[in-house]
C-alpha cells in the first residue's frame, strides 16, 4: 500500500522490504517523531477512524470506506498525505 501510494503521488512514510532469514520484514521509518538534542519531538496526529468515530472492526467497515474517510478529511481542510 505504501508503494501504491506514493505511485498516486501521495506522502508515505520512508519504507523497504528486506529478509531476515527466510521472512520479508517491512521497515517503516516512524513519521511521528522528530529527533532533537533534547530527545524526540512526538507530531500530533489523529486518525481517520476517529475523525469518523469509527471502530477498526469488521461490522464497522461500513462506515469508514476510503470514500468517506477522504470525504471527511476534505471536509476537514485536511491533505491526502494524512488519509
Amino acid at each position: 500500500m505504501l508503494v501504491l501510494g506514493r505511485a498516486c503521488g501521495l506522502a508515505t512514510a520512508e519504507s523497504r522490504l528486506v529478509t531476515v532469514g527466510t521472512r520479508d520484514v517491512l521497515l517503516v521509518k516512524r513519521f511521528d517523531r522528530e529527533r532533537t538534542d533534547a530527545g524526540y519531538l512526538r507530531a500530533r496526529m489523529v486518525s481517520g477512524l476517529t475523525l469518523l468515530r469509527a471502530d477498526d472492526s469488521q461490522t464497522a467497515r461500513d462506515r469508514w470506506s476510503y470514500g468517506k474517510r477522504s470525504f471527511c478529511a476534505g471536509r476537514s481542510g485536511l491533505t491526502a498525505a494524512f488519509v
